[in-house]
């Protein structure tokens, strides 16, 4: 079941060889240029260069998608860049994550380091939240019992000491004691992408006709089902809440296409994992939602001078209960997902299947062609298979082209498998592996 290739090559080489109009979508997660760890791949100003843009407009079909993350420090850039190239910028998801790693300068610790005073710091408990870190006896990913287990590995884990980062000490100098709680920076939970479009002639419809493309797959990305709610994920590992069938979303139940497109929810630009699902569902508590009312008569909402049976109405009304995330989708990752079919995969920006599935589902027609130009570990290439589209990725790293083709390869040997590890069993139901401590606990 192969359904595309990885090419191993600098991208917008590789894309100047490639015939134009000849895909029907761009899903990337392009370098976020900051220089991440030192890597010379996120300091080359690619994601920054219109000319590089252009080859991407210059390979998609007219009305094709272009969905490309970015980071929340330079995204803007990519966006003017992708502007720049001729792109119509169409709108900007956002995905949250709950478990990303501060990664902020503690100001106390620097003033005591500063004045020579850090030795003399006394050891006063553990850091709130960071019992799990104790006692650890490696320095890699958290396994799902909260435990350590070899992984990729951030900067301050090869440091001396990195197994102490959990303990919690007193300020040594009056003016440590001053700065105590200050700090550089936020703690990282949400990337941005930007959802764009090459323009064409006419009108949306004279795209989707003539070329293929042009308009959003809504109905296959609709969030939950008349039976399947959507994911209200409580916060106990494994659970979810009484009454919810909910884990993936992707839409596995209804009619024989797989889905009901008059229950599920219209989707949103916000992108939510499954433990920022249970943050925001401890803070809104279980709703319910009114009935779904019969569609009545009225004008079409794409199109207010198209008058249409049964499109108007109450249709956002469900019928459901649950806590706020069900109305949003809820990506997962693990640490096996991230190994899967190779022994260790080290590349630092690894993105959920599901997540990329979801994107691809979204601007991919039936029997359309994928294009990934910053493919790292191949997970769009894994999501394409698994959403049965074709696709081409580009790498420019050899190591992690490697991975790419075996991560890709070990999904095409076990579709079925992988599926149903992905996207939940027949039911949706969360698996537990669905809900192990994903990569983001550190991120």
């Amino acid at each position: 079941m192969k359904l595309g290739k990885v090419i191993h090559g600098d991208a917008q080489t590789e894309l100047s060889e490639m015939e134009a109009e000849s895909f029907e979508a761009c899903v990337t997660d392009p370098p976020y240029e900051l220089g991440f760890m030192g890597k010379s791949w996120d300091e080359s100003g690619i994601a920054f260069d219109p000319e590089f843009w252009e080859e991407v407009y210059r390979v998609l079909k007219p009305g094709a998608h272009l969905l490309s993350f970015g980071g929340t420090r330079t995204h803007h850039r990519m966006m003017a860049a992708i502007e720049d190239a001729e792109f119509e910028i169409r709108d900007t998801l956002t995905w949250h994550y709950g478990g990303g790693f501060p990664k902020a300068t503690d100001m106390s610790k620097t003033i005591d380091r500063r004045k020579g005073k850090f030795d003399e710091r006394e050891e006063v408990g553990i850091k709130p939240g960071h019992e799990k870190f104790a006692n650890r006896e490696t320095t890699g990913h958290l396994d799902g019992d909260g435990g350590s287990s070899e992984g990729w590995r951030r900067p301050w884990q090869e440091k001396e000491g990195a197994t102490d980062y959990h303990k919690q000490t007193a300020p040594a100098s009056e003016e440590a004691k001053k700065w105590e709680g200050w700090k550089t920076g936020l703690k990282p939970a949400t990337e941005f992408i930007c959802m764009a479009r090459k323009p064409f002639d006419g009108a949306t419809v004279d795209a989707l006709l003539e070329h293929g493309v042009g308009a959003l797959n809504v109905d296959e990305c609709r969030i939950g089902t008349e039976k399947e709610v959507p994911a209200s994920v409580s916060n106990k590992k494994g659970n979810v809440l009484e009454g919810s069938k909910g884990g993936s979303l992707r839409n596995e139940t209804g009619n024989e296409d797989g889905r009901n497109p008059n229950v599920g929810r219209y989707p949103s630009n916000l992108l939510l994992d499954d433990r920022a699902s249970a943050l925001l569902d401890d803070q809104s508590g279980e709703t319910t939602s009114g009935a779904m009312k019969e569609a009545v008569s009225g004008y079409d909402s794409d199109s207010s001078t198209e008058f249409i049976e049964g499109v108007s109405g109450p249709q956002n009304q469900h019928g459901d209960s649950g806590g706020a995330s069900r109305f949003f989708y809820c990506p997962k990752a693990s640490t096996s997902e991230r190994n899967m079919g190779v022994e260790e995969n080290d590349h630092p920006t690894v993105k959920p299947v599901e997540l990329m599935g979801y994107l691809i589902r979204l601007v991919t027609p039936e029997g359309g062609k994928v294009l990934d130009p910053f493919g790292g570990s191949g997970t769009t290439g894994m999501a394409a298979v698994l959403e049965q589209k074709e696709f081409v990725i580009v790498e420019k790293d050899e190591e992690s082209a490697t991975l790419a083709e075996n991560r890709i390869k070990h999904v095409e040997d076990n579709y079925q498998r992988v599926r149903e590890k992905t996207y939940g069993d027949p039911s949706n139901q969360i698996t537990d592996e669905q809900t192990e401590v994903n990569d983001h606990d550190f991120w």
